[in-house]
């Protein structure tokens, strides 16, 4: 069985080995002959009341001089700064101490940059068994554990809690575009509880992992290029070969981000009550992500965007009872070549995604195959679209009232989206498969050479099976529906289909694949 399903993960298998070599090589904590410092040595009360920053700086410091671990015992550390951990400090651990940041003027946490790890892949550097408890309230917070540029740093059986501002735990690359041998790499999350509670007004993130990106002058975030140019610089110095795997994280933003992430793993990880559980953006791509537990969020669960592709996405369980936007499963603005298997989608109670799966806008030959979806869905079960465009009516479009808010994301058309083999338990009366083409008054955007074969589906058998919308006539073309197994069968009046049968055709050869512009 285990020799199957790395057959399935094809290239991932790669990153799962690489990931087990990093997992094995953690370290279990300073030994009885290692060379320990303490707060206490340096004037800490550890009483909670009194400010202990000082004395955890120079008792880091002093680790770095001595290359002794950093340790933590019983008591309070109040940190109201950033303490910083570099040179040759071999390790922190927490040894039944806890740790109090508190700040409303500036950045208090650990801030973890240029330490001396001759092997990141054999010898880490370890931060372990930390407990922290977060009440810095300044406005420009970056993370209780803040990593830049790190090579080898394992992060494992920590405690993060009531993060207001910032992040839990966040990666960034910050090597200007210089130094490849700064990227960041072979870092591994394992087993923390991060717990977000954010101010109002806060998006907060769980664990994020952030290479550097090279945004043309005037741009803050991706999307901002994308809607000028519709293509986004490359990452010059992208992160690959991270593990995220057994982490429980509750109440973020993105409980996982990636920007500009390559190869790395997440597996095993429960994340809880998100607005979305992982955000996968920015040239992320070959990432595996596996076995995870998604639940309760409230909008995408596992999204991908702005060109990350050949992502592996399969066997992780998503449950929702609160959920009122996006698609659960989704990749769309760029996303190509990703696959999506054996996921395990349900909802209940109050939820009402607009999907269950969404791929759309320039996200070309995306596959979702073998995936189990059942439930309620607001707009449709299955949405194939080539663009966003809020003027048109048709109320299965993700733009449907947004009021212009999300036009104008493309210059071209898709293709190539597979949906086979899945089991559908649909148990609203929206069109459980729509494919779209849509066009605005830019243009005309063509969707293609799209296949929905042998899915089974169960449903109510009152609305509509199949919608296509076609905003511009003979552009929703090479379509091959087929084999698909419905209960009870639709009648003919259930398949709209504007042009008939000649949007279809009985198989698609792939060498007559479609020349387009792609990101």
């Amino acid at each position: 069985m285990k020799r199957e399903f790395l057959k399935m993960l094809g290239g991932g298998a790669a990153v799962l080995a690489m990931a087990g070599k990093l997992k094995a090589a953690t370290p279990p904590g300073p030994g009885r002959l290692d060379r320990k410092v303490t707060p206490y040595e340096f004037g800490a009360k550890a009483n909670g009341l009194h400010d202990d920053t000082t004395a955890v700086i120079r008792a880091a410091r002093a680790a770095a001089e001595k290359g002794a671990w950093l340790v933590f015992p019983t008591g309070k550390f109040l940190i109201t700064d950033q303490v910083s951990l570099s040179g040759r400090i071999r390790g922190v651990y927490g040894d039944g101490g806890k740790i109090l940041l508190r700040s409303d003027k500036g950045r208090a946490g650990f801030l973890v940059r240029e330490l001396d790890v001759a092997d990141p892949q054999r010898q880490p550097f370890l931060i372990s068994g930390l407990s922290i408890y977060c009440e810095v309230t300044f406005r420009d917070q970056a993370a209780a554990l803040y990593l830049i540029d790190t090579q080898g740093v394992h992060v494992t059986s920590c405690q993060i809690r009531h993060v207001q501002v910032g992040h839990g735990i966040y990666v960034r690359g910050m090597s200007n575009g210089q130094n490849s041998q700064k990227a960041v790499a072979y870092n591994v999350f394992r087993d923390n509880e991060i717990e977000v509670q954010p101010l109002p007004g806060q998006d907060c993130f769980g664990i994020e992992i952030e290479a550097e990106r090279l945004l043309p002058k005037g741009d803050s975030a991706p999307r901002d290029t994308w809607l000028r140019d519709f293509v986004l610089p490359d990452i010059p110095v992208p992160a690959h070969d991270n593990v995220i795997e057994g982490n429980r994280i509750t109440g973020a933003y993105y409980g996982i981000s990636f920007m500009g992430v390559r190869r790395s793993l997440v597996q095993g990880n429960v994340l809880n009550g998100q607005i979305r559980s992982m955000s996968i953006q920015h040239h992320s791509h070959a990432n595996v992500i596996i076995e995870n537990e998604c639940n309760n969020s409230l909008s995408a669960s596992i999204h991908l965007a702005y060109g990350s592709s050949f992502n592996v996405v399969g066997g992780n369980q998503i449950r929702n009872t609160r959920a009122r936007g996006e698609g659960l499963l989704q990749a769309y603005v760029g996303a190509l070549r990703n696959d999506f298997f054996l996921n395990d989608v349900e909802v209940s109670g109050e939820a009402h995604p607009k999907y269950f799966i969404y791929c759309a806008v320039a996200a070309n030959e995306n596959s979702f195959w073998c995936n189990r979806l059942a439930g309620v869905a607001a707009r449709a079960m299955v949405a194939v679209e080539s663009a966003f465009n809020s003027k048109v009516k048709r109320k299965s479009h993700r733009g449907y009232g947004l009021e212009g808010a999300d036009d104008h994301f493309t210059d071209r058309g898709m293709y190539g989206v597979r949906i086979v083999g899945n089991q559908i338990e649909a148990t609203s009366d929206v069109p459980v498969f729509t494919l779209a083409q849509v066009g605005d008054d830019r243009g005309a955007y063509p969707l293609l050479m799209c296949e929905v074969v042998g899915n089974t589906v169960q449903w109510p058998g009152k609305g509509l099976l199949l919608e296509l919308g076609e905003g511009n006539p003979g552009l929703l073309r090479d379509l091959v529906f087929g084999d698909n197994i419905c209960t009870p069968v639709p009648r003919r009046d259930q398949m709209r289909l504007p042009r008939g049968g000649r949007h279809f055709v009985d198989r698609i050869d792939r060498r007559d694949e479609p020349v387009m512009k792609d990101v």
